[in-house]
């Protein structure tokens, strides 16, 4: 959805296809499937990573290995040196128990 310059992107989500929710390659292809496909959404707007003015993500049994995990997986989708304002929030469940990630996203266009 866009409004003005902005363009917001909610309810991204992703899931493993394989090696299990809980486990850190499960995590990891849930993860980056996700930033990226916000991302190429972004894009289709004429925008760049750099654009993106907010990330929030929501992690469900987020423990420390998650925090790494996502951070690795992020600073290949935005520069780290640019980190849009962010929150990383670990929370119980998603709506749906095979979904182990959600991403809302905002941009500047």
């Amino acid at each position: 959805m866009t409004a003005g310059d902005l363009v917001f992107i909610s309810g991204a989500v992703g899931s493993p296809e394989s090696g299990g929710a809980g486990s850190p390659r499960g995590f990891r292809r849930g993860s980056r499937a996700r930033p990226e496909g916000a991302g190429s959404g972004i894009e289709g707007r004429r925008a760049i990573s750099q654009n993106l003015v907010r990330i929030d993500v929501y992690v469900t049994n987020l423990d420390s290995e998650k925090l790494c995990i996502f951070r690795e997986v992020r600073d290949r989708w935005v520069d780290p040196d640019l980190v849009p304002a962010s929150t990383f929030s670990g929370i119980m469940r998603l709506f749906d128990e095979r979904i182990i990630i959600e991403i809302d996203a905002i941009a500047a266009v």
